[in-house]
């Protein structure tokens, strides 16, 4: 499960609503989620203060899908 699922699902927000607060689609979202796309540079602040983690955090999620895929 990828941490964008994790933290959204615990701070009890659907795909859906995350996509409001962030102005992204929520097909944007699940794609995030599900390891299809990655979020934008300019998305990650904005998406690291709704989840409340840090944008480091978000990113050595994305880093250790790489790892493993390589």
């Amino acid at each position: 499960m990828s941490i964008i699922k994790t933290l959204r699902e615990k701070q009890g927000l659907t795909q859906e609503r995350l996509g409001e607060i962030i102005n992204e689609k929520r097909t944007t979202i699940s794609m995030w989620e599900t390891a299809g796309t990655l979020p934008h540079a300019s998305k990650l602040p904005l998406l690291a203060k709704t989840l409340h983690c840090t944008v480091d955090e978000l990113l050595a999620d994305q880093e250790m899908k790489y790892k493993r895929e390589s």
